[in-house]
């Protein structure tokens, strides 16, 4: 629309029969010569309303930043008495300018105007004339309206799983903190409204600290970290619950190694120990820690009032526990940080009590799964390369801003542990297949896709390692993989249940109990 040089477009004129509600939208450039926005139906005389003008548009900002207007979006959403559909909306602009009083242009209802000749209408149009070719674009734009605007009937569960898996739209709807969003993603993941705020909070800002700082993400996707943090939150709760049940554990004392923000302390909490202790010495997460403590104390009901919780900010090795004290112990994906196994593995043995148990859940750093992408940072082969080669990658691509920013300390073998186990007289059990110590279901890799791992390790490390690396390291990275593929190829030769834990299984699931 370009009328008398006042530039702009009708991005959307819906009417929604289920609820009545007519929504229409658009932007206009140089809002300064705009008085007022009035919808109409039918007639210029026939007024519905007054359109709500400043409103963002990035996407106009980013066309036309030569007029460095940010706010030329306008909306004008009403809930109508009576059906309209075969009327025709008439959008009238009323200018300040004497000259031209009024710009009245028809939009039938649901459609783009046809006759907007401007380059952002046409772009526009093109998007529209995409979504008829891409159902789900279409369908997920449906969402968003509905979301956002409140148009049509209420967001289900079917349209919420859709929403997580759509980057854009998830963002912009936890941002405006859509009550239906986070119901959902509240009861989904069984976590306090107020916590789930504050976790989306958090991550958000850490999202954009990062991208900020030009620092590559540990996921490529906002969503991703939060649907992944809600998980393990989840993960958390119904294991240590599972493991009660199945073990007949006293609910006397709990202590969680590594508990980073606490949720396994507020797991132990709801599900009724006494005492819910924890332990994590990254210094950059205390704060945060403090904040999720102070909110799970608020949202505690009354029967956990005389739950003693207490979080530790330091090295498990560090503390001064009670010996043959905890009923249960989780450890779960720290062993790798710690920096003592041995005697780690000593300490839980002292404060293990004597019908208590301690449930370990451990990466497999030879697994397959594991070398074609190392969990922390999403990179292959990081578990199978030395240390100082692995920090220098990590450098070079700015997943790390220095050093001693890598998390790994080193990664436990399956022999080493079953020889501190038996040394420090604690019986183990490692799950293999089928039903693990926490219900979940775990599987090893069958034989038949082996191959496809093979190839695809070799693809992500051509396509991810190899540009970064010299000569020299390049050969050196090369050598590695042979070897590992070699010892694969011999070691399933055996088909022995070492063998399958060693390399085929990316987690164990490990119960250690005194003997």
């Amino acid at each position: 629309m370009n009328n008398n040089n006042l530039i702009g477009g009708i991005s959307e004129c819906t009417y929604d029969t289920y609820s009545n509600i007519l929504l229409v939208r658009g932007w206009f450039l140089d809002t300064e010569q705009i008085e007022k926005i009035v919808i109409c139906r039918d007639n210029n005389e026939n007024e519905l309303g007054n359109a709500e003008m400043n409103q963002p548009r990035p996407d106009v900002f980013e066309k036309y930043p030569e007029h460095n207007e940010r706010n030329s979006g306008w909306i004008f959403k009403k809930k109508l008495k009576n059906d309209i559909l075969d009327s025709t909306i008439i959008i009238k602009i009323i200018k300040r300018s004497k000259e031209i009083k009024n710009i009245i242009k028809k939009v039938s209802i649901g459609k783009i105007n046809p006759q907007d000749n401007n380059e952002i209408t046409k772009e526009i149009r093109k998007d529209k004339e995409r979504d008829n070719n891409d159902s789900y674009e279409r369908y997920a734009k449906q969402l968003f309206y509905r979301a956002i605007f409140k148009t049509g009937n209420p967001l289900n569960d079917v349209d919420l799983n859709k929403i997580q898996q759509d980057e854009e739209l998830f963002i912009i709807l936890l941002l405006l903190k859509d009550p239906d969003i986070l119901i959902y993603l509240s009861q989904t993941y069984s976590i306090e409204e107020e916590l789930l705020n504050y976790i989306i909070d958090m991550d958000i800002k850490t999202y954009k600290d990062i991208l900020l700082q030009n620092r590559a993400p540990r996921f490529e996707k906002l969503s991703e970290r939060i649907i992944n943090r809600l998980k393990v939150f989840k993960r958390n709760h119904d294991d240590i619950n599972y493991l009660c049940d199945a073990n007949k554990i006293k609910k006397d004392a709990f202590f969680d190694i590594g508990c980073l923000f606490g949720f396994s302390m507020i797991s132990a909490k709801a599900i009724g120990f006494k005492e819910s202790h924890g332990c994590e010495m990254d210094e950059l997460v205390y704060q945060r820690a403090d904040r999720i403590m102070e909110i799970s104390k608020k949202t505690q009901n009354g029967n956990l009032k005389n739950n003693i919780t207490k979080y530790y900010k330091c090295d498990f090795l560090d503390l001064n526990l009670s010996n043959n004290h905890y009923n249960l112990i989780t450890a779960i994906d720290v062993l790798e940080h710690t920096p003592n196994l041995e005697k780690t593995i000593c300490k839980i043995r002292n404060i293990l009590n004597t019908n208590g148990l301690c449930y370990i859940y451990q990466g497999n750093y030879k697994s397959l799964e594991f070398v074609l992408s190392e969990p922390h940072y999403r990179l292959p082969l990081l578990t199978i390369l030395p240390k100082k080669l692995v920090i220098d990658i990590l450098l070079r691509l700015g997943k790390i801003s220095s050093a001693d920013r890598y998390v790994v300390t080193k990664w436990p073998e399956y022999r080493e542990l079953n020889q501190l186990f038996n040394k420090y007289n604690l019986s183990s059990s490692f799950t293999l297949d089928g039903v693990s110590y926490t219900g979940r279901k775990r599987t090893i890799l069958e034989n038949n896709v082996i191959k496809s791992y093979k190839l695809r390790i070799l693809q992500e490390a051509d396509r991810q390692i190899y540009p970064i690396l010299d000569l020299k390291e390049k050969k050196e990275v090369e050598n590695i993989i042979n070897n590992y593929f070699n010892e694969l190829d011999r070691a399933l030769e055996t088909k022995n249940r070492e063998t399958m834990l060693m390399y085929l299984k990316r987690n164990w699931d490990i119960i250690l109990k005194k003997k």
